[in-house]
């Protein structure tokens, strides 16, 4: 409800407290918003109706195309004090064919939501959100997913120049905030109970970012048995309707809230090692995955990979499914980095995996390694650093997220990344 008017507003707030909630107030603004601000709002709030005052014909009009732009087939309706050609023109010129005027009686304010009803019931309103969130899930705990999903985050978001943000779900190993030394903040088990009236001053408390990307933990309390399930798909939604892709770490114990999450995201990523272990609990997480329906969203990622690894060529066949991409071991530079509290050195072994698998993912040619042997020793060593290598071009081009294409890829085409944002 948008309205300069105080007292044009507190009429309206007790008309709509009279509609036996059919009319369900979130947000009431006391001045005609700026584009971008009523952009945002529209975002965070997601509303099916908008009941604006048709006092300022300009800012009615250029704020109606706007909403129609941002939310096509959103509904609004006028108020005002008096029904005046001065006050109807505009709005017909905008779109708006509904129209109260002060004092509401109860009649008409039922008369025009059953309108709305109908409106929305043929044409729902359209808010934008997000199709892209992956969801990183360990074959057994300890296989680095959670090092990956941040990594892959950061290299996606310089790759594609978007905006990504990275949920922290598993309560019980959860190392980000040591890892990325996060400030202490807000996170989901202290805010879960106003996980429905999420808006923007609630989110700037929970969110940390680092690198270009948003980082968002459970909180303080390890336990989430009191989370709903319901609750986190707030947080999620609210997400995905202001980042360009989501990204979720996700419990490494496999239960009712966890398949919830995964049946969630257009893309799973299944990490696990070399390790003969990693590879039994691979399978059976696999099997799992596909007697819920989810085998065709699977990626598996196969960390810690070093030169002298076993069972490479073989990897296919022990898991019984086509592996996305293999990411380098680099143990001694990756310790460093976390120690010092920031990314990976993109000149490791490690870090050109990480841009290899972010390549994949948007749908290009990955890049060669380029790493040889001295190198290599040299990246081993206390106190490395790579100021004397040229640093890498950014990717550009391609596509954001969508859910995964064939096993086999295709550039462009089995891009999981996708840019529907920008239209």
């Amino acid at each position: 409800m948008i309205s300069p008017d105080d007292l044009l507003l507190a009429d309206m707030r007790d008309a709509a407290g009279q509609t036996a909630g059919a009319l369900n107030l979130i947000r009431r603004i006391p001045y005609y918003p700026s584009p971008d601000e009523l952009e945002r709002i529209l975002r965070t709030q997601a509303p099916d109706l908008i009941l604006i005052d048709a006092a300022d014909a300009s800012s009615v009009r250029g704020l109606a195309l706007l909403a129609e732009r941002v939310s096509p087939g959103i509904s609004l309706v006028a108020i005002a004090r008096e029904r005046t050609p001065e006050r109807l023109l505009p709005c017909l010129q905008a779109g708006i064919h509904d129209f109260l005027v002060a004092p509401f009686d109860r009649r008409s304010v039922d008369d025009t939501l059953r309108r709305v009803a109908r409106h929305l019931q043929d044409r729902p309103a359209h808010h934008w959100h997000s199709q892209s969130v992956f969801g990183f899930l360990s074959a057994k705990p300890g296989s680095g997913a959670t090092t990956l999903a941040v990594h892959l985050a950061m290299a996606l978001a310089r790759a594609a120049d978007c905006r990504p943000v990275h949920f922290d779900l598993d309560s019980h190993t959860s190392y980000l905030d040591f890892m990325l030394q996060l400030k202490k903040r807000y996170g989901i088990l202290e805010a879960s109970s106003f996980a429905s009236e999420l808006d923007e001053t609630i989110w700037e408390r929970l969110v940390a970012n680092v690198h270009g990307v948003d980082y968002i933990g459970m909180g303080e309390t390890l336990s989430a048995s009191h989370l709903s399930i319901e609750s986190i798909g707030h947080f999620l939604d609210y997400a995905r309707r202001q980042y360009d892709f989501v990204s979720l770490d996700l419990p490494s114990h496999f239960d009712e809230h966890t398949l919830s999450l995964l049946y969630r995201c257009s893309t799973i990523f299944l990490v696990c090692t070399p390790e003969v272990a990693s590879l039994h609990m691979a399978r059976r997480r696999l099997s799992l995955l596909e007697n819920e329906g989810l085998l065709s969203r699977v990626r598996v990622v196969v960390n810690r990979v070093t030169p002298h690894s076993e069972r490479i060529a073989s990897l296919p066949e022990l898991l019984r499914h086509d592996v996305f991409a293999t990411v380098a071991n680099s143990y001694m530079p990756l310790q460093q980095a976390i120690e010092n509290g920031r990314p990976a050195d993109l000149h490791t072994p490690f870090g050109e995996s990480i841009e290899r698998l972010a390549a994949r993912c948007l749908g290009q040619t990955p890049k060669k390694p380029s790493w040889k042997l001295p190198q290599l020793l040299r990246a081993l060593l206390p106190g490395f650093a790579a100021r004397d290598q040229k640093s890498e071009p950014a990717l550009t081009g391609g596509r954001l997220l969508l859910p995964p294409g064939p096993a086999v890829p295709a550039p462009e085409e089995t891009a999981i990344l996708r840019r529907s944002y920008m239209h």
